[in-house]
């Protein structure tokens, strides 16, 4: 008698436990749908469709807009029904960068990503990206982008940083210090990729050597970007040849001695060319490679027939009479 209770009683209390999870399925689904008709008649949110967990259905991503917070919510779409299963951060900052835009990503591992920038000088961007693993989402890595406003607006450090965290473990100040933030200025050299901005002609990239600014100039990466957008040819090797002139006068001895030696490579009877090449070398105190430049210079001078132009720096450097 005692055992047909207890049976009677764990089968009623299965039943009413199913009961319960049903009805808070239930309740949880009418207060999702609620809460998510509340954010799409408030403007200080805005809605994206975005397949949140590999299922091939669009789900919805509520975050505060722009200067309105960081919240940020996902709204998982089962059955034609919403619900709330995460809620973490936009990654806006205060005083910082703010909510730009979120978008589906189209890779065999993240779904998301979720772009910031900061609305005030220069370029100050990160892009956040999240993946879906084992029924949870993960914050992967972050890209950084940043351009050095003050010294050099024409060139943008690219920094992928790797960052594995939680993204459900991220709405919390605490929690939100541990994001890796882009490495510093001293290191991003050699950690990050670099992008250059080429104007469009060589000509208005030379007027960059009326702006008395150095850094704008620096870089032997730079005139690859260049060559890589105006590759070189017989039009054009003039001004190459001139930028290059420019580039050793204000002492910018590597930058000028890559672009020369592009020069020469392509074009190897171009005998100015070659006293430049000699001036940048001794102006990186690589005397042998000068007196290497300078004697062919002086090989192709006398073939022109132009012996007597040659500049007396160019016998004094070389030692000969």
């Amino acid at each position: 008698m005692i055992k047909s209770v207890l049976i009677k009683s764990s089968g009623l209390t299965l039943f009413m436990l199913f009961r319960i999870g049903f009805v808070n399925s239930y309740l949880n689904t009418l207060i999702s749908a609620q809460k998510l008709e509340e954010f799409s008649c408030n403007s200080n949110y805005f809605i994206v469709d975005v397949d949140i967990n590999k299922d091939g259905i669009l789900d919805k991503v509520v975050s505060n807009s722009a200067y309105a917070g960081n919240e940020l919510y996902f709204f998982e779409k089962k059955d034609s029904k919403y619900q709330i299963v995460l809620k973490s951060v936009n990654f806006s900052e205060d005083g910082g960068r703010i909510i730009d835009k979120i978008k589906q990503v189209q890779n065999e591992k993240e779904v998301l990503l979720i772009r910031t920038y900061f609305p005030d000088r220069g370029k100050d961007v990160a892009t956040y990206y999240i993946a879906y693993e084992d029924s949870s989402w993960i914050l992967t890595r972050t890209i950084y982008e940043t351009t050095e406003w003050i010294n050099d607006y024409t060139k943008t450090y690219i920094c992928e940083v790797r960052q594995d965290l939680s993204f459900a473990n991220l709405n919390t100040n605490s929690a939100s210090k541990r994001i890796k933030q882009i490495p510093e200025p001293t290191t991003r050299d050699f950690s990050c990729n670099k992008h250059y901005y080429i104007e469009g002609s060589i000509k208005e990239f030379a007027q960059r050597f009326e702006a008395n600014n150095i850094h704008i100039l620096q870089d032997k990466e730079r005139y690859q970007a260049l060559l890589n957008k105006f590759p070189l040819t017989l039009k054009n090797v003039i001004e190459y040849n001139n930028i290059s002139y420019y580039l050793e006068q204000i002492g910018l001895y590597e930058e000028t001695s890559f672009l020369l030696e592009k020069i020469i490579e392509k074009f190897p009877n171009r005998t100015v060319a070659y006293i430049n090449l000699g001036d940048a070398y001794w102006g990186l105190q690589e005397n042998e490679n000068a007196r290497k430049a300078y004697l062919k210079y002086i090989e192709l001078m006398k073939k022109n027939g132009w012996e007597r132009k040659i500049p007396q720096r160019v016998y004094d450097r070389i030692q000969l009479e």
